[in-house]
C-alpha cells in the first residue's frame, strides 16, 4: 500500500529552518520520504522501531553524506490513520553526527 504523508506544522517549520541544506540534500530527503510512502508497512511492523510498546508512533531515520559531514534526521511517524492510507509525521530533529 502506498501512504499519503502529512506533516505537522512544527515539522515543516523545523525542516525549513535547517541551514546548509542544498538542493541535492533535499532531493535525498524527498526520495527517502517516497520510500516511506511505498514501504511503510516494513517500518510499521518492526516493533523495535516503536517509540514505546503499544505506541502509535515509530521512528524513521534519514542519514546522508554532505561535503561537510553526515546529516542525520529522525522522524516520529504516527500510523494511527494507516487504515485510511495516511501517516502523520509528528516530530523531527537533527541528530548530531
Amino acid at each position: 500500500m502506498q501512504y499519503e504523508l502529512e506533516f505537522d506544522d512544527e515539522v515543516e517549520s523545523y525542516l525549513s529552518s535547517r541551514e546548509g541544506m542544498t538542493e541535492a540534500n533535499w532531493a535525498h530527503v524527498y526520495a527517502r520520504f517516497d520510500d516511506l510512502r511505498r514501504d511503510a508497512d516494513h517500518y510499521r511492523t518492526d516493533q523495535s522501531r516503536r517509540l514505546a510498546p503499544g505506541s502509535t508512533c515509530f521512528w524513521f531515520r534519514i542519514v546522508f553524506p554532505t561535503p561537510v559531514g553526515i546529516r542525520h534526521f529522525r522522524f516520529a511517524v504516527d500510523d494511527e490513520s494507516a487504515t485510511y492510507g495516511v501517516l502523520r509525521i509528528v516530530f523531527t530533529d537533527e541528530v548530531p553526527w
